[in-house]
């Protein structure tokens, strides 16, 4: 949160409209009301063109992050979301549950070990360095 905080300051954002100043509390409470009030809102209203961004960002993270495929990625999101998504969830094929589990449980378990999102972060970040070599040497 509080990284968010401050990229959103050096943004240039003012702390009265910048979502992560305060406490713990007040953030999840203002985060929770843009989910209710804007993002749910705006996903029932989704169309193509949604869809077709939503499958584009998904397959760039891809190159970077190996993640479950854009169905599976959409049920973990909703779900974690709380939007109850049967129609969704029958998308995602069975070969492809594995993988939204154990996606599920590193953002849940695994992140919470001390030390391991550091370790993910410098993983991270040598993959995004071969990825700029390799489209450097393009």
């Amino acid at each position: 949160m509080y990284v968010w905080y401050v990229l959103g300051h050096q943004l240039g954002i003012a702390d009265r409209f910048n979502i992560c100043a305060g406490g713990l509390v007040e953030t999840r409470m203002r985060c929770n009301l843009v989910v209710r009030h804007l993002v749910l809102p705006s996903l029932a209203t989704a169309g193509p063109d949604w869809e077709h961004m939503s499958r584009c960002v998904v397959a760039g993270v891809h190159r970077m992050i190996r993640q479950p495929p854009f169905e599976a990625a959409l049920a973990y999101s909703l779900g974690a979301l709380g939007v109850s998504t049967p129609k969704v969830n029958s998308l995602v094929r069975w070969r492809e549950l594995p993988r939204m589990w154990l996606f599920k449980w590193v953002l849940c378990v695994l992140l919470g070990i001390p030390g391991v999102p550091d370790l993910m972060g410098a993983l991270l970040r040598i993959r995004l360095g071969r990825l700029r070599r390799r489209l450097d040497s393009r």
